[in-house]
């Protein structure tokens, strides 16, 4: 593609303000920056558009998972587990899978609950930050360990039908997210002087690829909806954190919107993809 131009869409993501988080809509040129929620964040909008699953939060604690309308109106609860988080839809926007520590243990699990009558939660994996294949796939990609080890890696599972115990292990990674076609993977990943920097790979973890290159942190990456653009979340290299779209060559690199992340929990600061 041509340098220049103006990524499509709008995004949809939280920023931490006066002890608290708030959830924000901007679109992709940086314009037309709209509060949606307040005491939200993680939000997740479903495949049709018209509602936002999030984080319910009281200061930083969590509330559980809450649904609005894509305008923000609240509609109701998904769960009250306070320590669910991270929530991501199902292709037929039936189901939403999320993370959650729970009380009895140490360590995260992935659950799956229905919207509706079908609303018992299910445990599909042991991980973090799940992000659910664009239609018509069924497997959810997500942080975690194989096996006991290979820890610090992204891996997929089949959402209905996987064995928890053998996920299939993607690459070296985290925070991973789906392009629409679900071809590739977008994540975070330290380059060789550790620094985390956003990296591409294909769905099966081959031509896996660099995209940031400055110095600072960055992660937390989403695709444009055309596939051309990622967006993701920078301190840039200690001047205060934004969010900035980046070709998926690495060129065109540009700042959206400064917007604050909780110093401890910038690596849940997931955002939404909106038309």
């Amino acid at each position: 593609p041509a340098a220049g131009g103006v990524p499509p869409g709008s995004i949809i993501f939280d920023s931490f303000e006066n002890g608290g988080f708030n959830i924000y809509r901007v679109h992709a040129d940086g314009s037309g920056l709209t509060q949606l929620i307040p005491n939200g964040s993680e939000p997740a909008l479903s495949p049709d558009g018209s509602r936002i699953a999030y984080r319910m939060r009281r200061d930083t604690g969590g509330l559980g998972i809450g649904l609005a309308s894509a305008n923000g109106q609240i509609l109701g609860t998904v769960t009250e587990e306070s320590a669910a988080g991270y929530p991501t839809w199902s292709p037929d926007g039936n189901h939403i899978a999320y993370n959650v520590v729970p009380s009895n243990r140490l360590t995260s699990q992935i659950l799956r609950i229905g919207i509706g009558p079908d609303n018992t939660p299910i445990v599909i994996a042991d991980g973090w930050r799940p992000a659910w294949q664009p239609a018509p796939g069924a497997n959810i990609l997500y942080d975690g360990c194989k096996g006991g080890a290979n820890c610090g890696s992204v891996l997929t599972l089949h959402a209905f039908e996987g064995d928890p115990n053998n996920p299939n292990l993607v690459t070296n990674g985290e925070a991973g997210a789906w392009s629409p076609s679900a071809a590739q993977i977008a994540f975070q990943a330290p380059d060789e002087n550790g620094q985390t920097q956003i990296w591409i790979a294909n769905a099966d973890g081959s031509g896996r690829t660099q995209v940031t290159k400055d110095t600072g942190t960055h992660g937390m990456p989403i695709w444009s909806s055309d596939g051309q653009w990622l967006f993701y979340r920078t301190d840039q290299g200690g001047k205060g954190w934004a969010i900035y779209a980046i070709r998926t060559n690495g060129t065109d690199a540009r700042l959206i919107v400064e917007s604050q992340v909780h110093p401890d929990l910038w690596v849940y600061a997931k955002m939404a993809i909106a038309p």
